[in-house]
Order: structure tokens, then C-alpha cells, then sequence
């Protein structure tokens, strides 16, 4: 019951969802909005390197990320983020306007994040195990997968349940010359980012997160739409063959107590219309595509220590095309302090006829 209270303080201040890893806490968007003063500044950033066995390595200052959060009163907020990846290519992240229409009521409208998984709306690189993103969220859930929209989010203390469910418009499949949806790379080229998107068939996403058990957080999350391409012809009868009807669903569990914590997901997707997709922009992707993964982790340093260190297994499949993708993830989180991360970690990739190795090592904040 302490810890259903301590969720439910945090689910009422926020009326939004929460994360369930080292420490119960909003991300960094949800902070901006919590904050007391007028202007609010927050950030993180990453440095990754991957060194694949047998083969030259790469070293890459990932990400660097800018939040603001403005308040012009208790119940209007706005929220920006701009990220800089690769130290040199610059986009916008999120960009949106809260307003409070009652106590746990919330309308949203603007660039959010799709509410999908766990790792689309905690990315920042303190609130996750492993140097890289989980496989999964890379090509099935397109992390960070955000798209222009509106709608409305809260929480319903009763069934101590927060919610999230927005029109958004939907995917790109096609550019005019290539598919955007292949094997190798699943769902990730088809993201808008809010850059001059189509938007001729609204998609729907929503997203229910329940914390009526203790130390945990269970999600199902749903998103629903037509694909959209630079071919679509509103006089045209049928479906045009360079989109899909694409339906994706996703449920998670994140539980945490003091030194030992597990988390899993399982996202599956299906796109309708696959077969004629396939024929006219030879794409690779199947017609159903996602998977999961488990991950537990432990922390190894006794409770005195100024320092954490946690060491974490995860077990991935993942498939988009003919073949699954096997991924089995080992290493260590040395935190420095709570917003100060330093990673290492192996993974071996696995497929029916082939196996490669890893060895990755990073360096995130979050502030």
C-alpha cells in the first residue's frame, strides 16, 4: 500500500504516466511540466561506441538534447525539445501545448510522442539498461517516434489508471521512388517528425497505464491508421498499394523493489494491404512484424555506497521480415551519480544463418 500511495502522489501531480526503473519518476517532459517556476531548462545527452568483433568500431556523440517548458499559469504549459544527433544533425523532438480542462483531465495538441512501449517515452539514457536502445524499440516502435496531433491525457484515481489517446496523423510508407517499411530497418523510415507531414488518413493512438500493484506498473498501448504516400489519389477507388493499414499493440511490465528490478514488452504489428505493398514497392517488410524482450537487472554495491552499480541480462526477438532476430544483451550501469550513467555492455545478434558480436560502452547524463 506505501508504494500504491507513492504512485498515486506522483500520477495526481502529474496526471501522467510514470516510469518504473531505478527510481519511480516522470520523464523529462512530465518534469518540465511539475515544475513551479514560469521557465523551466532541462537536457540530456549521450556518447556511444560500438566496436562489432571483427570489424572496425565507431564512436559517436549520439544525442544532445534542449527542453524548456514555459507555465503562463497553473493549468497552461508548453513544451519544446530540440535534439542535435550525430554532432551534427538537428531536429525537433517535441513540441506541444498542455492545458488542464479539470483535475485529471488534460488536452494536448501539438508534436508528442507516440505513446508505444516503454522506451518511446523514457529515452533518456539514465532510465534504460544497455548502451543502445532495446532492438526492439528501434525498428518495430521507430524510437523516438513522434507525430503531430491532438487529444487528451490524465488519471482516474479510482482505478489508479493513467491514460493517453490521440488523433495523430499516421506513418510515411512510400517516398515517391522506395518503400519506407523493409526487414532491415522495420517501421524507422517511415517516421514524419513533423516535417511537412501527410496527413490524409488521422491515425489513432492510446495508451492505459495501471499501478494497482505494488512496486509495479502494467501498460497496454495501441496505435491505428492508414499509412500515408505522396501516390494517394482521393478519386482513386481501393486502397493505394504504396500504403498500409497498419495496427500496432503493446504491452509492458515494469517492476522495481530496492536492489533488484525487471521490466518486459511485447509489440506486434499488422499491415494490411502487406501483399500489394510488397509487389509494387518491393519491400522486404512482413505482414506481421514486432516481438519482445525480458530484462532483469541487480544492483551490486552495498547500500552505503555513493555510487550504483547495476548489472542487467536482456533477451530480445524481433521479427519485420523473413528472418527473426535473435539478441541476447549483457552489461553494467555505473552511475556516477543519479544523472551521470556510464555503460558497457556485449550483445550477440543471432539469426537462422548467421552470428555476429558486440561490445558497445557509453557515456549519458540527464539533468
Amino acid at each position: 500500500m506505501r508504494s500504491q500511495g507513492f504512485l498515486m502522489t506522483w500520477f495526481v501531480s502529474l496526471s501522467f504516466p510514470l516510469l518504473a526503473q531505478w527510481t519511480f519518476q516522470p520523464n523529462t517532459a512530465n518534469q518540465l511540466l511539475q515544475a513551479s517556476g514560469t521557465l523551466s531548462i532541462r537536457g540530456y545527452g549521450e556518447c556511444i561506441g560500438n566496436q562489432p568483433f571483427g570489424a572496425q568500431g565507431t564512436w559517436d556523440a549520439r544525442r544532445l538534447v534542449l527542453f524548456t517548458g514555459y507555465k503562463y499559469d497553473a493549468n497552461t504549459a508548453v513544451v519544446t525539445e530540440i535534439e542535435v544527433e550525430h554532432a551534427t544533425e538537428i531536429y525537433l523532438e517535441q513540441a506541444f501545448v498542455q492545458h488542464r480542462l479539470h483535475p485529471g483531465v488534460n488536452f494536448r495538441a501539438g508534436l508528442m510522442l507516440i505513446p508505444m512501449g516503454i522506451a518511446n517515452e523514457y529515452h533518456e539514457p539514465t532510465t534504460f539498461h544497455g548502451s543502445e536502445r532495446p532492438y526492439l524499440d528501434h525498428v518495430v516502435v521507430p524510437s523516438t517516434w513522434r507525430e503531430l496531433g491532438a487529444g487528451f491525457q490524465g488519471f482516474l484515481p479510482r482505478y489508479t489508471m493513467g491514460y493517453q489517446a490521440y488523433v495523430v496523423n499516421g506513418l510515411r510508407s512510400y517516398d515517391g521512388q522506395n518503400a519506407l517499411f523493409n526487414a532491415e530497418n522495420g517501421l524507422r523510415s517511415g517516421r514524419q517528425k513533423g516535417r511537412q507531414t501527410l496527413a490524409a488518413h488521422p491515425s489513432f493512438t492510446g495508451k492505459l497505464e495501471w499501478a494497482g500493484l505494488k512496486n509495479t506498473i502494467v501498460s497496454a498501448s495501441y496505435f491505428v491508421g492508414q499509412t500515408e504516400s505522396p501516390e494517394y489519389n482521393p478519386k482513386a477507388s481501393g486502397m493505394d498499394s504504396t500504403t498500409v493499414f497498419l495496427q500496432m499493440t503493446s504491452f509492458d511490465l515494469r517492476w522495481a523493489r530496492r536492489r533488484i528490478h525487471f521490466r518486459a514488452q511485447a509489440t506486434f504489428a499488422h499491415l494490411g494491404n502487406a501483399e500489394a505493398y510488397r509487389i509494387r514497392t518491393v519491400s522486404t517488410v512482413s505482414t506481421w512484424i514486432g516481438g519482445g524482450y525480458g530484462e532483469a537487472s541487480v544492483q551490486l554495491l552495498p547500500e552505503r555506497s555513493s555510487y550504483a552499480c547495476w548489472a542487467f541480462s536482456r533477451y530480445s526477438y524481433v521479427q519485420t521480415g523473413a528472418q527473426p532476430v535473435l539478441l541476447w544483451t549483457q552489461g553494467i550501469s555505473f552511475f556516477l551519480h543519479s544523472g551521470v550513467v556510464l555503460k558497457a555492455d556485449i550483445q550477440q545478434r543471432r539469426m537462422p544463418d548467421y552470428v555476429n558480436w558486440t561490445a558497445n560502452a557509453g557515456l549519458g547524463f540527464w539533468f
